[in-house]
């Protein structure tokens, strides 16, 4: 998790490539696969909702009535760490 946030903050242009290029870099520095790692962040992000949702709505800045997407997740934290208001990339329906 700390090597995706990390790579998000030097490239945020990979938060629109989570899937194609970022889990697999990750997994790469890792030895093991895309979807280890996808499963990984998906479950650290399950924790973080169900331990910590306040921490969570700080980074959003706003209240949050559903779990962020790992993606979102990842540029919250991503954000804070280069600290810089967070983004959501959510296409707007």
């Amino acid at each position: 998790m700390a090597y995706a946030v990390i790579l998000c903050t030097k490239q945020p242009e990979c938060l629109l490539l989570v899937t194609k290029w970022l889990y697999p870099e990750v997994a790469k520095q890792y030895g093991t696969n895309w979807r280890a790692m996808e499963r990984s962040i998906r479950t650290v992000n399950s924790i973080i909702w169900r331990e910590n949702r306040p921490l969570l709505e700080e980074l959003a800045c706003r209240s949050l009535k559903q779990r962020p997407r790992s993606a979102q997740l990842l540029s919250m934290l991503a954000a804070s760490l280069a600290g810089t208001p967070f983004l959501d990339l959510r296409p707007k329906t």
